[in-house]
């Protein structure tokens, strides 16, 4: 059912910005395209009540609330904004299966990427919100993403690149 996803995750820090060209697809749409999106969904695991009969009858190519929902659930994952519009950001991240263009984080770095961050260590547990300034990537975020990273198995450098923006892309339960 699902042999036509592509196997995509990878080490190269480039996979994440390759382009993908789908059209915008919104709540009421429905065709191909959309049993795309709902293979892709299921793929990675965005549909939190969705099963999927072994013939394939629930992946009717309507993108109903439900579908909506898993959109927004996946975005949210990949740190997009969660609108439920599936644009080419979306579909992006949905073929390479990990956040896009996000940026390299360490400690002095600042902004709405690291609150971000800091919101999803928080979620995982690694980072103590009272602990920590929000949106400044200091001492107390820098040893959480260390926790996170020595948990996930990954090279333990408090330096946030693609690795870890994947790993934490998982977190919410996308594969």
């Amino acid at each position: 059912m699902l042999s036509s996803i592509p196997s995509v995750v990878s080490s190269s820090p480039s996979i994440s910005n390759l382009p993908v060209q789908r059209s915008t697809l919104v709540l009421g749409d429905s065709g191909p395209a959309v049993v795309e999106l709902q293979k892709l969904l299921l793929h990675w695991n965005a549909f939190s009540d969705y099963a999927a009969s072994p013939d394939g009858d629930r992946l009717d190519g309507q993108f109903n609330s439900e579908v909506k929902r898993a959109v927004e659930r996946f975005q949210s994952a990949m740190f997009l904004q969660p609108d439920g519009v599936v644009g080419a950001s979306t579909w992006q991240a949905l073929h390479t299966g990990a956040p896009i263009r996000m940026p390299m984080l360490q400690t002095g770095s600042v902004g709405i990427e690291v609150s971000r961050l800091q919101r999803r260590l928080i979620e995982t547990g690694d980072l103590t919100p009272h602990h920590t300034e929000l949106g400044c990537f200091g001492a107390a975020t820098e040893a959480a993403v260390r926790q996170f990273q020595e948990r996930s198995e990954l090279t333990v450098d408090g330096v946030v690149g693609l690795q870890t923006w994947c790993a934490l892309s998982r977190t919410l339960g996308i594969k």
